[in-house]
């Protein structure tokens, strides 16, 4: 397995699990979407500044598809807390 896919898994798992323990520990939908995608963002770019040894000249690149991602992956795994919550309200 090469670098980049190791790289993508890496992020995933990061995106999956912040995003999950953000939901669970914050009851407000769109702060925990919020808390998942700085978290993840900053974590997974300072690990690839640690990997490399130098910032990447291209990481305002990078940040903005990572978050983009994380935006999507978070907002997904956020609907089933959301309607839970929703449904517990009552």
């Amino acid at each position: 397995m090469d670098e980049g896919t190791q790289g993508l898994y890496i992020f995933g798992a990061m995106a999956i699990s912040f995003s999950l323990a953000w939901h669970w520990l914050v009851k407000n939908y769109k702060h925990a979407v919020i808390g998942s995608t700085v978290t993840t963002v900053l974590l997974f770019q300072l690990a690839a500044v640690i990997h490399i040894g130098y910032i990447d000249p291209f990481i305002p690149i990078a940040v903005l598809i990572t978050g983009t991602i994380t935006v999507i992956v978070a907002s997904v795994i956020g609907l089933p807390f959301k309607a839970h919550r929703a449904k517990n309200a009552n």
